[in-house]
């Protein structure tokens, strides 16, 4: 999960999601489930399925490729 910048709020979360093979949710039911497990000021804006997450050598999360990947 990123940060991106709102006029409004400063930043608002945008989440990075990898589906496990054969999974078929999409961004309104895990909103949903979110919805139940986070406060609201939490919950994404905005989900992004991907195939893979960007990781380093040590198998960390490259969160300033995901943020390059935001502003594409």
């Amino acid at each position: 999960m990123i940060g991106r910048a709102d006029p409004k709020w400063q930043k608002v979360p945008v989440a990075y999601v990898v589906r496990r093979a054969g999974c078929r949710i999409d961004a309104r039911a895990l909103e949903a489930h979110l919805l139940t497990q986070l406060a609201r000021f939490k919950v994404p804006r905005e989900y992004v399925f991907v195939d893979a997450l960007p990781r380093n050598a040590m198998g960390k999360v490259q969160h300033f490729r995901l943020r390059e990947m935001d502003r594409n």
